[in-house]
């Protein structure tokens, strides 16, 4: 105010510079008196308080010059205006605008065009009426991103397909309405209706889960055969992908396949018409088995020129125990091969569960489980979540800004902290947005959320994200480097023994074996087992008799369960080999138990030579037994001609005796006589 009057004070060969900051000061004080705190007054307002002042205060010159200071400066705004205008559309025309390619999903066209002026308008909206001027120039200078500024809505949404199955496709006065589908086509046809127009509320992705689920019941209704199948199937992606959404492009949509029914809906009453009806969706795995075929097999197949088709995209979900072999899912592969369309969530080595995660888009997956306690019956917190904005954090600009450490991780909470501000911000401003009706569809499909929270947004996250984390990871290769030679060589050494080693998880499945352990299993299971690793994921109940792979599992979560352990215990198989048994708990790192480590040793041979020296030593025992009792029986007839001789010794004596006596008494010569001793008696 005070540059300007003073140009026109200048103008008609004024000097007073300390006058025309009085002025302004005046101005200033009716400005404030006549808007409220936060009001802000037009330029053109501004401008009439001017001139009404000056003249007031006797400076008709002045108030002259400014008026056509005034008009002339409305001149230059319009032809700006007008230049920038006739700029935004040329920039598009010529292709000379980065916006123009930013969007993979939208083809140069006139609704491009039309989309690419709207946002321009709308981005400066944002920018310089909703934002702070903090975070204006943060996002302006590059230090963060604020993205999809070019729309006046919420990044993302993921939508409950039970709600839409229950209550059909309405909610806004005086827009056509649908009753709940009754048939498989009329509810895929709704689905598409839905999706392509909540597209129009929102800047990114429209998510359903559960979409295999949810939709294999009607298939059962219908009495549908395959093809039939099929070709709704069909219809239904063609019609996901003509581009008729604003800017020429067609919805951006992801879909999440069950593919088996979860646990938490196996119960559940299906819905048809609107109505619960009394099969659960556990009882409907083959129409889902069904519906997925279909599903791939037409995304294989691609449109009428073999074009892939771009939306939806599937998302399957990928646990410990995914039934990989089962033939009923080799079209998916079929399909990934060929297009590698789905997107796959790893849930293996995750503490998360499928039903944890809602996917989104290509940059966003939510962990919902900090929504768990947010209720609200069927349609609470699940699945009505997604993301109000995003906003990444440029990190290479951080590490050009900072000198040290410190100083980068001071700045980049600064950035977090500013992003975080504008991610509020918008929050406030999506919910009084949609309380006018802004958004009339997303307004009905959370009224939910609303009536349990007060809030239509609340369960849709805040999202910061970063891009240029680079790092040195030499070190970190040369250690994976020297890891993977450490394991090789275990492994070598861990399969040229003859021990069977194996590691079981908390559910008693092999995570681990060496070759014995795969060799035997594979020989004498009768399973098709090519390589060691198709072993791993199977239990004893897949390789075994049930009764004993249930005794053996039911030892391993006592294990799991107390901590003790088995120590070489002995025992025959069914082939007759004797193996000896050490089961130990296996712990992680925090000291966990998370499973078995498993030892079996062959201990047949020893068996066997130990059972030889048993019967040689019995042998050995029954012949000395025998001996012993010929000794025994020698001994006493030693005993006895011991006693005999000296009887007859006795005898022999009483009778020399007699006979001396006989022989002294004859008047005869007697002598006899040895040829050894010679003369023994005379």
């Amino acid at each position: 105010i005070t540059n300007a009057i003073w140009q026109a004070v200048q103008a008609v060969g004024g000097r007073d510079r300390n006058r025309v900051e009085e002025l302004s000061g005046e101005i200033w004080k009716l400005l404030n008196r006549k808007y409220e705190p936060g009001g802000v007054p037009s330029v053109e307002h501004v401008q009439d308080v001017v001139e009404k002042v000056l003249i007031e205060q006797g400076h008709a010159q002045t108030a002259k010059a400014y008026i056509l200071y005034r008009e002339r400066h409305k001149n230059i705004r319009e032809v700006t205006q007008l230049l920038r205008d006739i700029s935004m559309v040329e920039d598009y025309i010529n292709e000379m605008d980065w916006r123009v390619r930013e969007n993979s999903n939208m083809t140069y066209s006139l609704q491009g065009l039309n989309v690419h002026i709207t946002q321009k308008v709308i981005s400066n909206y944002w920018l310089n009426s909703i934002y702070s001027k903090e975070v204006r120039e943060a996002h302006i200078k590059g230090k963060f991103h604020i993205h999809d500024l070019g729309t006046l809505g919420p990044y993302c949404v993921g939508w409950d397909l039970q709600d839409l199955l229950m209550v059909g496709f309405r909610g806004v006065r005086g827009k056509i309405e649908s009753n709940p589908a009754n048939h498989f086509d009329v509810a895929l046809m709704q689905i598409v209706n839905f999706l392509y127009t909540l597209q129009g509320e929102a800047a990114g992705a429209q998510a359903f889960s559960n979409f295999d689920t949810l939709l294999a019941p009607f298939i059962r209704h219908d009495k549908l055969d395959y093809k039939e199948v099929k070709q709704s199937v069909q219809k239904f992606l063609f019609n996901m992908n003509v581009p008729t959404r604003v800017g020429f492009q067609t919805p951006f949509t992801n879909i999440t396949l069950d593919l088996t029914v979860p646990e938490y809906l196996k119960e559940q009453p299906v819905i048809i018409g609107g109505r619960a009806g009394e099969e659960t969706y556990g009882d409907f795995q083959a129409e889902m088995d069904l519906f997925n075929r279909a599903f791939a097999e037409v995304m294989q197949d691609g449109d009428a020129s073999g074009r892939p088709f771009t939306f939806p995209i599937p998302t399957y979900n990928i646990t410990k125990d995914f039934p990989w072999h089962k033939l009923e899912y080799n079209a998916i592969w079929e399909m990934t091969a060929k297009y590698g369309i789905p997107y796959f969530s790893n849930f293996i080595n995750s503490d998360l569960k499928p039903d944890d995660v809602r996917s989104m888009c290509c940059r966003l997956r939510l962990d919902k489980r900090e929504l768990k306690m947010r209720g609200g019956g069927l349609f609470g917190s699940n699945p009505l979540t997604g993301s109000v904005g995003v906003v990444t954090i440029n990190l290479p600009r951080i590490a050009f800004e900072a000198d040290s450490e410190e100083e980068f991780f001071a700045i980049l909470s600064s950035r977090m902290e500013l992003a975080r501000e504008s991610l509020g911000v918008k929050r406030r401003v999506l919910e009084e947005f949609t309380d006018r009706g802004l958004y009339p569809y997303s307004k009905f499909y959370l009224r939910y959320i609303k009536e349990s929270f007060d809030q239509y947004w609340k369960n849709h996250f805040s999202t910061i994200g970063i891009i240029g984390m680079n790092r040195d990871v030499t070190e970190l290769k040369v250690a994976q480097e020297a890891l993977g030679r450490e394991r090789n060589m275990l492994r070598s050494i861990v399969d040229t023994l003859p021990e069977y080693i194996f590691v079981k998880d908390r559910d008693s499945k092999f995570v681990f074996c060496n070759r014995a352990v795969f060799e035997t299993i594979a020989n004498y299971s009768g399973l098709n087992l090519p390589n060691l690793e198709d072993l791993l994921g199977k239990s004893d109940f897949d390789i075994m008799l049930a009764e004993k792979a249930k005794a053996y599992k039911a030892e391993e979560q006592e294990i799991i369960r107390t901590g003790r352990g088995v120590v070489n215990r002995e025992d025959e198989d069914e082939q007759g080999r004797w193996l000896s048994t050490t089961k130990i708990p296996w712990r992680d790192d925090n000291g966990e138990i998370v499973g078995i480590v498993g030892l079996n040793r062959d201990i047949t041979a020893r068996k066997k030579t130990g059972k030889a020296l048993q019967k040689a030593k019995e042998q050995l025992e029954t012949k000395v037994l025998e001996r012993t009792a010929e000794l025994h029986n020698t001994n006493k007839r030693l005993r006895e001609e011991i006693v005999e001789h000296k009887r007859a010794e006795k005898l022999l004596s009483a009778s020399e005796k007699r006979y001396r006596n006989l022989v002294e008494g004859l008047p005869d010569v007697v002598w006899a006589f040895s040829e050894k001793r010679g003369t023994i008696y005379a």
